[in-house]
């Protein structure tokens, strides 16, 4: 299911919506020890290899498996003024299904054990690792992944997609269909690309059929968009899977124009 541009697109949104509120370390009262165990924290958490933002980023992969899991790495301080004290070196995040986590009869997490090859099994202290359970029910350590739910929804698009495709191994042409709607993709947000976007997508398999039938379709179409007649004309292009230059999409534009390239980079 991660593998489709929806699903993942829906989870990004989701970590981007938690990441963007603001956290600040707060000292437990207002004391001179807890005023340095929170100095302390905010030096350690400075010290971290990779941003914060990135550990909790990889923390948030709960949301697609119900619980994360990352190991706690720690070094002696050789900074003034926290010289010679243990501080976190890194937060390094670990694949869940290479873990087994013991629980006791409350729901208490005793320990890890690390799955290794041949089917043994290498125990681990609980205290070495930060284990994030997301929408945990009844204390259960393994939490609940938004996947469950979206589970039915993303089947029930597999199985139309492939009886459709039957359907055009079967009945063959003739064959006019139009797809509207929205449409996401696993994309980096920036001023010109969006995860999420609207488009119209066109199909038809016939005898006959040529450009022509296309730059007809597409007068008509802007026609009724600008209750006006457009002239247009089409400009081939290419965008193959894994160029290293600068392509850009097929566009359309009103004849005599610049034309409406599809915003170009790097692919």
């Amino acid at each position: 299911m991660l593998t489709d541009a929806q699903v993942q697109s829906a989870l990004t949104t989701k970590k981007f919506g938690i990441l963007d509120a603001d956290w600040q370390v707060v000292p437990d009262g207002e004391d001179e020890p807890s005023q340095q165990a929170a100095e302390l924290v905010r030096f350690a958490l400075g010290q971290l290899r990779g941003s914060v933002t990135r550990i909790l980023l990889n923390a948030l992969d709960a949301l697609a498996h119900g619980y994360s899991v990352q190991e706690i790495n720690y070094s002696l301080c050789e900074q003034d003024p926290w010289r010679g004290r243990v501080i976190w070196q890194s937060i390094k995040s670990k694949p869940p299904r290479l873990f087994r986590l013991e629980i006791d009869e409350y729901r208490n997490l005793k320990s890890l054990y690390l799955r290794m090859p041949g089917g043994q099994e290498q125990p681990l202290p609980a205290e070495k690792f930060v284990l994030y359970a997301y929408n945990s029910r009844y204390e259960s350590p393994y939490g609940r992944s938004d996947l469950r739910s979206a589970y039915k929804h993303w089947w029930a698009k597999q199985l139309l997609l492939k009886f459709w495709l039957l359907s055009l191994e079967k009945f063959g042409a003739p064959v006019r269909a139009i797809f509207p709607g929205r449409c996401f993709r696993y994309e980096a947000i920036d001023p010109s690309h969006e995860n999420t976007f609207y488009q119209c997508e066109g199909l038809l398999v016939d005898k006959d059929i040529s450009v022509a039938n296309l730059i007809a379709v597409m007068k008509a179409l802007l026609g009724e968009i600008f209750h006006r007649d457009v002239a247009v004309r089409l400009r081939p292009g290419a965008m193959p899977v894994g160029c290293t230059h600068r392509c850009r999409a097929p566009a359309l534009s009103p004849a005599g124009g610049s034309g409406y390239p599809f915003p170009s980079r790097p692919i």
